[in-house]
């Protein structure tokens, strides 16, 4: 399990809203799955924000204690976090850790949208292994086809 020991919440929040991160993490620290996703959800949302490398980290730790805990949307939110690393980096182990997350997601609760990501990813995965270079070549094409667009 993640040890959330010296969380550094931000000096730059309001005071109440860092008292109440303190008291949800507390909460988190007792292995509630539901203040871990929530907390992972929070500095997810913050850093697409403001692009915060360390609120990132946050998230991915906090959604990963929630996944541990079986939360299926702390599953599925870590899953979404490493799919949008992986749409960037084109990254096999981004990729993994998101068809990890995904299925964990979708096997604690089978729903239409886990189950979604999760075929999504596997399929990526699937072609990925096929044709290792295939990525490349693809975003190496979106890439001249963006820059001829602006």
């Amino acid at each position: 399990k993640i040890q959330l020991d010296n969380v550094d919440f931000d000096k730059k929040l309001d005071g109440s809203v860092n008292d109440m991160l303190e008291t949800i993490d507390g909460q988190c620290r007792t292995d509630n799955a539901e203040s871990c996703t929530f907390l992972g959800e929070f500095y997810s949302e913050t850093q697409k924000d403001l692009g915060d490398d360390d609120r990132r980290f946050k998230a991915i730790t906090y959604l990963k204690k929630a996944c541990d805990l079986k939360n299926a949307d702390g599953c599925y939110d870590l899953g979404i976090i490493y799919y949008e690393l992986f749409v960037k980096s084109h990254s096999k182990s981004d990729l993994v850790a998101s068809n990890d997350f995904l299925r964990a997601a979708n096997e604690y609760f089978p729903s239409m949208r886990n189950s979604s990501m999760y075929s999504r990813t596997s399929s990526i995965l699937n072609y990925f292994d096929a044709t290792p270079t295939g990525l490349r070549k693809v975003s190496k094409k979106h890439q001249t086809s963006s820059h001829q667009s602006r």
